[in-house]
């Protein structure tokens, strides 16, 4: 069974053109080690014309709260974003 979630934060920006989403699936989530720090990465993949990574830690990353999972999203193209807030 698939579930789809969507977390919106804030108001967009003044100009803001619509939502855009990637799936990211990692199978076999339930059998990865939940040792803290250690990481599964996904395929690169394209989302608003840049190169995407996501980094999983199912036991967390190393300052990360006892028994939660740590996410990171790595721009992997050479151009930099600006991140609005």
């Amino acid at each position: 069974m698939s579930t789809n979630y969507r977390v919106r934060v804030g108001t967009p920006y003044t100009g803001f053109g619509g939502w855009t989403t990637t799936e990211v699936c990692f199978r076999g989530f339930a059998n990865l080690t939940t040792t803290r720090g250690q990481f599964v990465t996904s395929p690169e993949f394209s989302c608003f014309g840049h190169q995407w990574r996501l980094g999983l830690y199912p036991g967390g990353r190393a300052n990360s709260e006892e028994g939660k999972v740590s996410i990171t999203l790595c721009n992997k193209s050479s151009i930099s974003i600006m991140v609005i807030v």
